[in-house]
């Protein structure tokens, strides 16, 4: 313990021995040490923090954190150096004035050097904030990135001239007071906007729909494609893009297709197809034909399977019948119709159930022969274009199928919070958002409920 006593007195003694050195030398000396001083300890900062995360920071993918690095070591580097000359100034110059006027100039070039630097901060990284919040909340959030990057630079630039003026002694109370009023009248002119704002604001708490739902409201009917804070843009199935303005829907009916069913299908409808029927024809016979043809529709729900056929009106010419079954994916409605369009006129015909329609029948001489080899000819005709057919659309629900995978995996890829999902650039990920939206708009093509 002695000498480790003895030992700290002596550095003690040292660094006022190299205090007391330092201070009798002149002025011009001591700015000039300082001055060195400075660059040595900027350089060690640099060396060893600012190379040290630079080197971490080339090893990642990402490209922002090596900007935001490079950033913070550059305000870090000049924040030093700045001090460093401020403390060397004083200690060279002994003129109140002259160390003043340096002081200040100075001590502006940091603010502004400090300003620009937070401002390509805040250009680099509310991209990525933004971007993290519409996936956690699902809310397409590009207008409101760039509104806030714009307001949050005004206000680095604001204070950064505030403060410039503050190192001059200028009064800023009439500024401030004056700007005060400019705000006011700027909140009144913008009072409409702010109610639009927060009504679109009750609309995405609440979520009543989320992208990629099919959705019918304001008279329009059509897939969910993007939620703004002020707008929602909902493509229709003949490809048109329509933009609502969210004030509007917040305070109109909405009805959701993507959340009729249960909470294992929320996708799941149920599908009623209406056919008229002769008077002749059995109606026990008629309903157990349409529940057969019903049970095989490939689109027909696997967890609610049962079929129910009713008659629902006595026409004036036809007995209607309603088919009421459950589909799990409201895309396959319409290919689900026409389905059991085309299966109901082939197994009618076989079970010779008669569909009444208006007609008018003309009865001329023909040649028997012509007709019978008329007929032949026609029937050959029908046979090649239901083989055709029958080929035809085994191909496109297989394609359809393979469509559906795709589908479901762009999905998983672009709603995933995984490691593979945040290494995806803006790029790849926009050429998703544009495949998704080809595969949505295939897979309603033919849909104009």
């Amino acid at each position: 313990m002695p000498v480790e006593a003895n030992k700290g007195r002596a550095i003690i003694v040292e660094i006022g021995e190299i205090i007391d050195w330092f201070f009798g030398l002149s002025n011009l000396q001591q700015g000039i040490i300082s001055l060195i001083l400075t660059v040595i300890i900027a350089f060690i900062v640099k060396r060893l923090v600012w190379l040290p995360l630079d080197r971490f920071a080339d090893q990642t993918e990402s490209e922002v954190d090596d900007e935001v690095i490079d950033s913070i070591g550059s305000m870090t580097f000049t924040a030093v150096i700045i001090v460093g000359m401020v403390v060397s100034l004083n200690f060279a110059l002994k003129d109140n004035d002259v160390i003043s006027i340096g002081n200040n100039i100075l001590l502006i070039f940091l603010v502004l050097f400090f300003a620009r630097q937070f401002s390509k901060l805040t250009s680099l990284l509310a991209p990525i904030f933004f971007s993290q919040a519409s996936k956690k909340i699902g809310v397409d959030l590009e207008g409101a990135q760039s509104t806030s990057t714009i307001l949050l630079k005004v206000i680095i630039w604001a204070t950064c001239i505030f403060l410039c003026l503050e190192i001059f002694g200028v009064d800023i109370t009439a500024l401030l007071a004056s700007m005060t009023i400019i705000s006011l009248v700027i909140g009144m002119a913008l009072q409409d906007s702010a109610t639009k704002m927060i009504t679109s604001a009750q609309l995405l708490i609440d979520q009543p729909f989320k992208v990629g739902d099919k959705i019918e409201v304001l008279g329009y009917t059509g897939i969910v494609k993007g939620i703004g804070m002020m707008s929602t843009k909902m493509q229709t199935h003949n490809g048109l893009m329509v933009i609502l303005p969210n004030q509007n829907i917040a305070t109109s009916t909405i009805i959701n297709y993507a959340k009729g069913g249960t909470d294992d299908a929320p996708r799941r409808v149920n599908l009623r197809v209406e056919i008229g029927v002769g008077y002749s024809e059995n109606p026990s016979h008629v309903k157990q034909v349409m529940k057969r043809i019903s049970s095989e529709c490939p689109f027909i729900s696997k967890s609610i399977s049962d079929v129910n056929v009713a008659i629902t009106l006595l026409d004036g010419s036809s007995v209607n019948y309603r088919i009421s079954m459950w589909i799990d994916d409201y895309e396959d409605e319409w290919i689900t119709r026409d389905w059991l369009f085309h299966r109901i006129l082939t197994t009618f015909e076989e079970e010779n159930i008669e569909i009444p329609f208006p007609h008018l029948s003309v009865i001329t001489e023909k040649n028997s022969a012509l007709s019978v080899a008329s007929k032949k000819k026609k029937d050959a005709r029908i046979h090649a274009a239901r083989l055709k057919e029958a080929t035809e659309v085994k191909d496109y629900f297989l394609h359809r199928e393979e469509m559906r995978q795709r589908q479901n995996e762009i999905n998983s890829m672009l709603n995933s919070n995984d490691d593979e999902q945040d290494s995806l650039s803006k790029e790849e990920i926009e050429l998703l958002r544009n495949e998704l939206l080809e595969i949505d708009n295939y897979l309603a093509h033919g849909d104009d409920n």
